[in-house]
């Protein structure tokens, strides 16, 4: 699914670069050495392999290594540097491709690059909030990706409820769209599995933290839900999934999680729903590459491109089988005429519990 994509431009001239911080595989090579056509632009100092950033880092230097291209990233130091410049640097370097992650703020401070460096192109993988209907800004040399949650929260909460659990409950952490997806999915996911086992009730507590730091507040809340008869949460709150796993382990509660990385994930974790980062990033440097790159527009990722989804062989699901769950996989294609088998509702319904379910009853926590 693509959609028109507008930005609000603003000045980013050449500054002076100290509070650039430039990495790769070697740090002390020389400004020459170091010269690279794809950048990718992160918040922070360092880059942890399991992050977020570092699986898209992960897809540039897989795409890099196997084209033969160069590619280095860069870090907005805080209260050292700005946004504006480390894309100077990274321009100054050669960057053909800037893939920028980090606040949104980023978006307004670099695409002033399309009216300074026409043979540069922009891709933004974080979250978007701009209008359909307006094309004065459209930008031929800046694109974004996103990502469908709520078909990953559909696969959870069906697989939730085929797998037996009758109680739910779902924690967020800011209200985002992101997070919103990930909530509302998960509630038609969780119908549309009731009604096909003939289930008359299924409860699902529903909460947004306001956050997304890990904390004892967060694990107090989680234990309560489980005291209270929550069989399992699912979790699309940043770092506080991490806590919400601490409480499922100490009241022998159920989790699925998103993206969550852990070196050896609980039995609390029965599944985790994931953003295929790495393969996203390398499908649109591809595009780009072939002279395809998709400018003035978002290209959104779902089930269908493998974008989303739940690895099956990482799970300890019983009931829900890697059948079923192909089988399911199979209503998010489109057909010949672009029909997918399934609708699933976000914008259009602004309060979740205005969803049309008839066998999840939703009870808003404040």
């Amino acid at each position: 699914m693509r959609r028109k994509l507008a930005f609000f431009l603003a000045i980013c001239m050449a500054v002076s670069l100290t509070g650039c911080i430039r990495n790769g595989e070697d740090e002390v090579k020389s400004m020459k050495e170091t010269e690279c056509e794809i950048a990718l632009i992160v918040e922070g100092e360092t880059l942890e392999e399991d992050s977020h950033d570092g699986r898209i880092w992960e897809g540039i230097q897989s795409y890099a290594q196997t084209n033969g291209v160069t590619c280095q990233w860069f870090g907005v130091a805080e209260k050292e540097g700005t946004c504006q410049e480390v894309v100077s640097e990274a321009v100054s370097q050669g960057a053909r491709v800037i893939v920028v992650s980090g606040p949104s703020d980023y978006q307004q401070t670099v695409f002033s690059m399309e009216q300074e460096c026409l043979d540069v192109s922009f891709l933004f993988m974080n979250e978007f909030d701009l209008p359909d209907d307006d094309d004065s800004l459209k930008s031929d040399n800046v694109a974004g990706i996103a990502f469908k949650e709520e078909e990953a929260g559909y696969l959870a909460g069906y697989g939730a409820v085929v797998e037996g659990y009758r109680s739910l409950g779902f924690i967020g952490g800011e209200e985002t769209s992101d997070s919103i997806g990930y909530g509302y999915g998960f509630i038609q996911g969780a119908e549309a599995a009731a009604q096909e086992l003939h289930v008359n009730h299924v409860d699902v507590k529903y909460h947004y933290l306001g956050h997304t730091q890990a904390g004892d507040d967060v694990t107090a809340l989680a234990a309560g839900w489980y005291e209270g008869g929550v069989e399992l949460i699912f979790t699309a709150c940043g770092d506080a999934e991490a806590s919400v796993v601490t409480a499922a382990e100490d009241s022998k509660g159920k989790v699925i999680t998103t993206d969550l990385e852990l070196p050896e994930p609980p039995a609390a974790v029965i599944a985790s729903v994931e953003k295929d980062l790495s393969g996203a990033v390398q499908k649109m440097l591809t595009d780009y590459y072939n002279g395809e790159f998709p400018g003035g527009e978002i290209v959104s990722f779902g089930v269908a491109e493998d974008g989303m989804g739940i690895s099956m062989d990482a799970t300890s699901f019983e009931e829900f089988s890697k059948l079923e769950y192909d089988k399911l996989h199979q209503q998010f294609i489109p057909d010949a005429q672009g029909n997918v088998g399934l609708e699933i509702l976000t914008e259009e319904v602004p309060i979740v519990n205005e969803l049309p379910t008839k066998a999840v009853y939703i009870s808003l926590v404040e």
